[in-house]
Formats: C-alpha cells, sequence, structure tokens
C-alpha cells in the first residue's frame, strides 16, 4: 500500500491509519501490523512507544489500544479540534461533532471519505523542526539564513501549512513576514527572547494577504486535450482561468511562493502544460530535462 513513498510520507500515512483505527476501538496486534505495512515489530513499538506517546494506549502480548476511558469522552471537542487544525471542515456543509466523528468511526460503515489531500513534501519540515519547536515553545529568536545567503533577525510565532505548504510566520524588522519552509537553509537559534503580540497572532489567523506578499504569478497554457481536467477542479496552486482560447486551450494563472510548489504539476502534465511566464520557471524546466536526459544517456543498456 505504501510503496514508492519517500520515507517520512510512509510513516506519516503509517501513523494516520494506526490513529484512526485506535479511536476506532480496534486492539492492534505488532505482528498483524508488520505484515499489512511491511515494517519492522521495533518500528511499531516505536510508532506506539514514541511518535503517539502523547495518547494513553495501552497494551499487553504485543497488542496495542486505547484506554477506553478515553474513547468515551472523545467527542468533548477533540475531534472538532483536529478537524480545523487540517482544515477539514469546511468539507462538510453544518460540520457537526457527530459527523466528523463519523470520519474514525470503523464500527461502520462510514458515509464519508476523504482522499487525495493537497501535500507536499515535509522534507524541509523534517530537517528543521527540532530547532524551530525549541525556538517557538522558549519565545526565542533566531536567525534565518536562506538559500540565496541572506540572514535576518527572527521572532517565530507559528508554523503555518497553507495549501500543503509549510511556512515559518512572525516578525522580522517590525514587519509580518511567512517564509516558506523551502526557502529555508540553515535557522540558528539565539539566546534573546521576545514577547508574543496577540495583535499578531489574530493578524496571523485572520489576513489572508500575509500569503500573498511575495508570491510569484505563472502564466501557463493548458492544450485542449487536458482542458477539462483544470476546468473540473483546479490542479495549480492559486489557480485561475484566464481565458478560453479559439481551439479549447486554457490560459491559466498560478500564484506561489516557491517554484518548487508548481514544478511538480507542470511536469506530471507536460508537453500539454507549458509556461509562458516567468522564463526563469521555464529555464528550470528545461535544465532538470536535459539533466534527466544526461543521465539517461549515462544509464547503462
Amino acid at each position: 500500500m505504501l510503496d514508492g513513498m519517500h520515507e517520512h510520507d510512509k510513516i506519516a500515512q503509517r501513523l494516520g491509519m494506526l490513529l484512526t483505527r485506535l479511536y476506532s476501538g480496534e486492539k492492534l496486534h505488532l505482528s498483524d501490523l508488520a505484515t499489512e505495512y511491511n515494517v519492522t515489530v521495533r518500528t511499531l513499538q516505536r510508532d506506539f512507544n514514541q511518535r503517539l506517546s502523547y495518547l494513553p494506549i495501552e497494551h499487553r502480548n504485543q497488542q496495542y489500544w486505547l484506554d477506553p476511558g478515553f474513547l468515551n469522552h472523545k467527542n468533548d471537542g477533540k475531534v472538532r479540534k483536529l478537524a480545523e487544525q487540517l482544515g477539514i471542515t469546511d468539507l462538510f456543509p453544518h460540520a457537526s461533532e457527530h459527523r466528523l466523528g463519523q470520519l474514525l468511526d470503523r464500527g461502520n460503515p462510514s458515509l464519508f471519505a476523504i482522499k487525495g489531500f493537497d501535500v507536499q513534501s515535509t522534507d524541509s519540515l523534517s530537517h528543521q523542526l527540532p530547532v524551530l519547536e525549541q525556538a517557538l515553545t522558549q519565545h526565542l529568536q533566531c536567525w534565518l539564513i536562506t538559500k540565496d545567503q541572506r540572514k535576518q533577525l527572527f521572532s517565530p510565532y507559528q508554523l503555518v501549512n497553507y495549501k500543503g505548504t509549510w511556512h515559518l510566520v512572525g516578525v522580522s524588522e517590525g514587519r509580518l513576514q511567512a517564509y516558506p519552509l523551502s526557502s529555508i537553509a540553515l535557522v540558528e537559534l539565539s539566546q534573546q527572547t521576545f514577547t508574543r503580540d496577540a495583535l499578531i497572532q489574530r493578524q496571523i489567523d485572520t489576513d489572508p494577504t500575509l500569503w500573498r506578499s511575495g508570491m510569484i504569478e505563472v502564466l501557463l497554457k493548458a492544450s485542449a486535450s487536458i482542458a477539462i481536467n483544470f476546468q473540473h477542479r483546479p490542479l495549480l496552486p492559486e489557480q485561475e482561468i484566464v481565458k478560453t482560447l479559439d481551439d479549447g486551450a486554457l490560459l491559466l494563472s498560478s500564484r506561489v511562493l516557491d517554484a518548487n510548489q508548481i514544478l511538480p504539476v507542470i511536469k506530471s502534465w507536460m508537453p500539454e502544460l507549458t509556461v509562458i511566464s516567468p522564463g526563469f520557471i521555464h529555464e528550470q524546466i528545461v535544465r532538470d530535462l536535459r539533466h534527466l536526459l544526461t543521465l539517461m544517456s549515462q544509464a547503462p543498456p
């Protein structure tokens, strides 16, 4: 089930499945799980004893389950809080605790299923997470060194996943800023603390323009043969249909904070999806294709 995924994606997928099954009241046996997820028993023990250690998990004879007393109170707002954090409450009209809870209930056939979350690689988060957690919990200022070698002192407020991309949000030089983690090369802690401002946190929670500052607008053309896919639902970040051409092709615009947000999508639809502007994204695709051809030419027959 998890073949072909990056290791961190496999872990996240496996933990999500384990959580769902635990919350449904299921008792999980390590040997069965090892076969099902193609991992060792030791890996699963690490999942339960370390990665899920914040839950009241009980175990005996290689079986693991959630404390029944905890399960009896699982609908006291925790489900809604998790749904809000995952951004799925808007998927349901008048989302109730009961309706959201059905997503976790494996005892009966579920009325709902959610597939295909648009989540990008978490490499940039996993590399920086320990130092960022320390800075955020202890209210420590830190030095951000970006991949273009800029360095600035930053007061971090929150890690925010905006449309699949993780950002570090905070204040630098008196201005609220949101940095995609993919643009940060290194985070260095200082010993200087700062005082959080409730007004700034409110702006982070409510101001949509925060995510548009510094965005790159990309103009693309989708051929008529694939146009229906982009008309059916947005496949590009911040996608807008600019114009439908006479031959059925589409002019599309997309706004991204980092070119890496859109490059994989473009490549997956080539050659039917082409970049009109900006030039540097087109040039990056050409460089990547040349590199791929070089690697293929060097591969043994």
